[in-house]
């Protein structure tokens, strides 16, 4: 069994067993059919289109997730600036309550 790769496409190829040195009879199973498309129904727009539709539903709960954690963490930034302004406004009355400077 062979790895057929031509291009973007690629197939399993079952190969009669013969060598490159052309014994053998030559002849080839493939499930590409002669124009490089996968035979039946499976084109490669259509397999795409399914795996697209059938990880819809993944990437979907993908992207609300990201977004919940994106949420979670922008709030903890606003927390945690508040709380360093609020430090600071601290320390700048304490600074100018016992006369340190800034310096």
């Amino acid at each position: 069994m062979k790895i057929l790769t031509v291009g973007r496409q690629s197939g399993l190829v079952a190969d009669d067993g013969g060598h490159d040195d052309g014994s053998g009879d030559g002849r080839r199973a493939s499930i590409m059919d002669g124009g490089g498309n996968p035979g039946g129904d499976f084109s490669s727009g259509h397999v795409r289109r399914t795996v697209f539709e059938k990880l819809q539903p993944f990437r979907e709960q993908y992207l609300k997730s990201l977004e919940e954690t994106n949420k979670k963490a922008q709030e903890e930034l606003v927390f945690w600036k508040a709380r360093a302004a609020k430090s600071e406004q601290e320390a700048a009355a304490l600074r100018k309550k016992y006369g340190v400077s800034d310096d």
